[in-house]
């Protein structure tokens, strides 16, 4: 195991000194700010405490909360923000879309993917024009595993607007279309790279985008420099940490495998990290490290489960974020019992597509068997 600090210090140095993908003497772009988010959270509350039934001041409590979730895989972030959205929306519903698609997205964060799609169906009653909330209504479509509805979406939108590129390229690659997405992703890159007002942890989403697509394809050189520059980027993403992790696995490397998982954990609690740790060391042929990481998985499912519960946290589906993850594994791994079981349906519930049903075939057969 490698020194967790000494990796994610070496992360920020390598911001402070790299430019990333491209040359970037031209525009220059606002870089990462390790304490952004705690100080937009902080201003936001002060403000909402000052001015209580001011609709657009929770609105951007929401959106500061929905940062938080985003970049350290939080779930009281995502509830935060759903209950700053909901108060928002309580105070004011007309015209009040900003805060009706953060609800949407504060769902998103929880994977209430049932949920969600009831809220943006809402949202856009209250702007049926807008763009960006069918772009994220296709999201969720595609989340469902209804690929076809999403494509119909997508079809209605303006071509020319690179900003719903990043659907367009998800239905691609469901498609399989590896190299049609790639090309989408960059393009798209190419023109943020140009506005200076986009900041360089955008940009890094759209590396690690890229980079799961050239991983797609094999070509490791290229998502290697992908992730790379998403790292310069973004010290803290640890979507980028965990491509490294798959990358290397990908690699047969599993000591590097082992350290960018590790690494993850320095910045979420990420089962996925756990799962991979797990795979490294069965590659490597450690197998009381992988009995400990399979325990590690194990247990923080049973965490969760019990912490929801006790919290009615989750929806009407009673939901938790890691069914899809716990399930698989579960699967992969022929471990049959009642808590796979509980995880495979719910996730079936909730986002009915192909990996769910494979889920609960091998997980709760008698469920899926004709009555």
């Amino acid at each position: 195991m490698i020194s967790r600090p000494s990796l994610l210090s070496g992360l920020v140095g390598l911001a402070a000194v790299s430019s990333g993908f491209a040359a970037r003497d031209q525009v220059i772009h606002a870089g990462f700010d390790a304490g952004a988010i705690d100080r937009d959270i902080a201003f936001h509350q002060g403000r909402v405490a000052r001015d209580p039934k001011g609709a657009i001041g929770w609105s951007m409590l929401s959106a500061a909360y929905l940062a938080k979730s985003k970049e350290f895989d939080l779930d009281s972030a995502a509830w935060e923000a759903e209950a700053a959205a909901r108060k928002s929306l309580e105070l004011r519903r007309k015209g009040n879309v900003s805060a009706a698609k953060r609800l949407v997205s504060s769902l998103l964060e929880q994977h209430r993917f049932q949920d969600a799609l009831l809220a943006i169906d809402d949202a856009l009653t209250i702007a049926p024009g807008d763009w960006s909330g069918t772009a994220t209504k296709a999201d969720i479509l595609m989340e469902l595993g209804r690929l076809d509805d999403a494509e119909a979406l997508l079809k209605k939108m303006p071509e020319h607007e690179f900003v719903f590129t990043p659907q367009r390229a998800r239905a691609a690659s469901l498609r399989g279309r590896h190299k049609d997405a790639l090309a989408m992703l960059q393009a798209a890159y190419a023109e943020l790279d140009k506005n200076m007002d986009v900041s360089r942890p955008t940009l890094a989403w759209f590396e690690v985008k890229m980079a799961g697509e050239q991983l797609a394809m094999g070509d490791f050189g290229a998502c290697e420099a992908s992730l790379k520059s998403a790292l310069a980027d973004h010290p803290r993403s640890y979507k980028a940490c965990l491509g490294m992790a798959k990358l290397a696995l990908a690699r047969k490397n599993a000591a590097e495998g082992s350290r960018w998982a590790s690494a993850t954990l320095e910045i979420a609690d990420s089962m996925e990290a756990k799962t991979l740790l797990y795979t490294a060391a069965t590659m490597a042929h450690h197998t009381d490290e992988a009995d400990r990481w399979k325990s590690a998985i194990l247990d923080q499912w049973n965490s969760e489960d019990a912490k929801f519960g006790q919290l009615q946290k989750g929806g009407s589906l009673q939901v938790r974020p890691e069914d899809r993850m716990f399930a698989t594994f579960c699967r992969e791994h022929g471990i049959v019992s009642a808590n796979s079981r509980t995880a495979a349906m719910r996730d079936l519930a909730n986002r009915p597509d192909s990996l769910a049903v494979e889920n609960a075939k091998v997980l709760a057969p008698d469920a899926l068997a004709p009555k």
